[in-house]
Formats: structure tokens, C-alpha cells, sequence
């Protein structure tokens, strides 16, 4: 039997990706999940970060199933990575896949090498996004996802 551990979290299986629904013309709001926790590895350091994410899309003819969302983020984030990467990669496949450009990804982390190590700042925490087309061009839409994707810091 292979040893668990890492390998287990590298060659980790995201499952399908692919499904989509047709929708029957556009309704004109988005979808919006909050709340995703996601690990990886910082390729750097060799040790782990947790993210928050919150991901945004307006469907225009189709509608992603809501677990397709996570495991788009979960075949990201299992390997050695970089948060903004991640928060990239993830914007671009989700417009893929769900053939629209109006995307956004919000990813803020905590990462155990600057807990841990170095400067040992455990409470900092490193916000990336990526807003795709009306997700960023449109001030209205853009300020209605980022209030509500954004965790509010005191």
C-alpha cells in the first residue's frame, strides 16, 4: 500500500467538471458562494495555506452546477501553488466553463510560512481577486459582489 499523506492531497481527484445546465434566457444577477475553504501548498516553502474564497458568476446561457464552483477551486489548489495563481487560474475556468466572462474570484489567505517562519506574522492575511469583464467594468455589479464576498475585518 502507497503511503498517504502527500501524494493523497497531490494526485487528488476534483471529479467531473463539466456540468452545466442550459438556462432559458438570462435572468441578469449573479450567483455568488461564499464560505469555501481551500488548502494548498505554498511552492515556495513547502508548507500549507488556507483560503477563504467567495466565487461570483452572472450565467448567460448556462448555469454551472454549484458543486462544479468548488471542484474547479479543488483541482486548483491541489499542488504546489501560489495564491494568486490559484485565484487566476480558477477565474479563467469558471468562465470556461460556464461561457461567460462575467467572473469573479476572491481568495483571502493565511499562510503558515509567514505564521510559522520569517517574520512569524500570524495574523496577517493576503487578499487576491479576479474580476472578469462586468465583474470589473461595471461599478454597480462590481461594488454589489465585492460587499458581499468580501468578510468584513474589524
Amino acid at each position: 500500500m502507497a503511503p498517504r499523506g502527500r501524494g493523497e492531497f497531490l494526485d487528488h481527484d476534483a471529479g467531473r467538471l463539466d456540468t452545466s445546465f442550459a438556462q432559458e434566457g438570462r435572468y441578469g444577477d449573479f450567483v455568488l458562494l461564499t464560505g469555501i475553504e481551500a488548502w494548498s501548498v505554498c511552492e515556495h516553502h513547502l508548507l500549507p495555506f488556507r483560503l477563504d474564497v467567495s466565487i461570483a458568476y452572472v450565467p448567460d446561457t448556462a448555469v454551472l452546477g454549484l458543486s462544479k464552483l468548488v471542484r474547479h477551486l479543488e483541482a486548483r489548489t491541489h499542488a504546489l501553488q501560489l495564491q494568486e495563481r490559484i485565484t487566476h487560474n480558477v477565474a479563467h475556468d469558471l468562465a470556461k466553463a460556464a461561457a461567460t466572462d462575467d467572473v469573479a474570484v476572491f481568495t483571502t489567505g493565511e499562510h503558515l510560512c509567514m505564521s510559522m517562519r520569517g517574520v512569524k506574522a500570524t495574523a496577517v492575511r493576503t487578499t487576491t481577486m479576479c474580476r472578469l469583464s462586468r465583474t470589473e467594468s461595471d461599478p454597480s455589479l462590481a461594488a454589489r459582489i465585492e460587499r458581499l464576498a468580501l468578510p468584513v475585518r474589524l
